[in-house]
């Protein structure tokens, strides 16, 4: 009498994609820019309207047309590149549909109303942060390896596998086969290698594009230019000047604030000021003035630490005002100065990367 088998149990656990990092990233920067670029355009323009006397064809529908494609187009197709040019498409297509949000948040359909900014901004930022999440190496099980392992079976279909991408799937199949608890996975694993390391499977010379040029050529350009000594003493003038301008902006309200005379014409700007429009608004741009003082504080602070030769600790806390900035006080910033807020952000996103790749290229964390 032959023994009954039981049905293995199914395994619904979902498998994070090895290439998500890649896509959100070309999804935020697809985000960033059709929002910049259609405030830019419009505002040069002169916010021309697509239409006539009866329709209006809004931005926000050629946004909700992208985002279908993106869509159609991951459900439809299976190719990696087909994922980039996606993501490229629901970036784009977030960004010109939430462009519009003032629209959908007011009775009066308001597309430049105050909260629309901040409401960009911070969605722009949890996109960043998904991001920052997703790309945080994680340790995969063998079912999860496997999951990789079979995409990266593409290159060999697509004849496109490579001496180091051919490695790279050999050791993930060897570490499958020695950690996983299934036999079916080792034995699906110990086949695969068997395949791979075969001469039935097409190896391609792996050839210098245009990308890998431009960063070779782009770190020639900062080593030849941007020994430590010059890197550093650009960014603490980067940092100094970003303390002293913060600084003096508070000082002069701080100045104000303590001048009779000055207070009550301050409180008639604010009455004036079409954001503050009442105690909460009033509230927000206080808590706003704080966060700005903290911010410039501790810019100062890292200064001082930079100018020590104290580079470790002077780029945490630089770092610790640039982050605070961009996610705290800028959300603020975005609601009383609307998008002129952009050019900040984009120098304080540009000094914060550019302190990281001082802390990354001289090894400051183990300093």
């Amino acid at each position: 009498m032959s023994e009954t088998k039981h049905p293995a149990a199914r395994v619904r656990r979902p498998v994070l994609n090895r290439n998500a990092p890649d896509y959100l990233l070309l999804m935020v920067v697809a985000f960033g820019v059709t929002v910049v670029g259609t405030r830019a355009f419009l505002q040069i323009t002169g916010f021309p309207q697509l239409g006539n006397e009866t329709f209006h064809i809004a931005h926000a529908l050629w946004g909700g047309l992208l985002l279908l494609i993106g869509g159609w187009l991951m459900l439809m197709f299976a190719n990696r590149w087909i994922f980039r040019l996606a993501a490229v498409a629901a970036g784009a297509g977030v960004g010109l549909f939430i462009d519009e949000v003032g629209k959908f948040i007011t009775q009066t359909t308001d597309y430049f109303f105050p909260l629309a900014a901040p409401i960009i901004y911070a969605a722009f930022l949890i996109t960043v942060f998904v991001y920052l999440v997703v790309r945080r190496p994680r340790a995969q099980d063998a079912r999860a390896a496997m999951y990789t392992i079979l995409e990266d079976l593409q290159e060999v279909l697509d004849r496109d596998l490579n001496d180091d991408e051919r490695e790279a799937l050999l050791d993930r199949l060897s570490q499958v086969i020695a950690d996983s608890q299934r036999d079916d996975l080792r034995h699906l694993a110990e086949m695969l290698r068997s395949f791979i390391e075969s001469d039935t499977v097409p190896i391609r010379t792996r050839a210098t594009t245009p990308w890998d040029r431009l960063l070779e050529w782009l770190h020639k350009v900062e080593v030849r230019w941007l020994p430590r000594g010059r890197y550093r003493m650009l960014i603490v003038a980067a940092v100094a000047v970003t303390s002293i301008g913060s600084l003096i902006a508070i000082a002069a309200l701080a100045a104000l604030i303590f001048d009779p005379q000055g207070r009550a014409e301050l409180i008639s700007l604010l009455i004036e000021a079409p954001q503050v429009t009442g105690d909460a608004s009033l509230l927000s741009y206080l808590t706003m003035i704080i966060l700005e003082a903290i911010g410039a504080l501790l810019m100062g602070i890292a200064a001082v630490l930079y100018v020590r030769g104290n580079d470790l600790l002077g780029s945490r806390i630089a770092s610790l005002a640039l982050v605070v900035s961009l996610t705290l006080t800028n959300v603020l910033g975005f609601y009383f100065d609307q998008f002129a807020m952009i050019a900040t952000v984009l120098f304080q996103l540009g000094l914060l990367l550019a302190i990281v790749r001082y802390q990354q290229r001289f090894a400051l964390a183990t300093a």
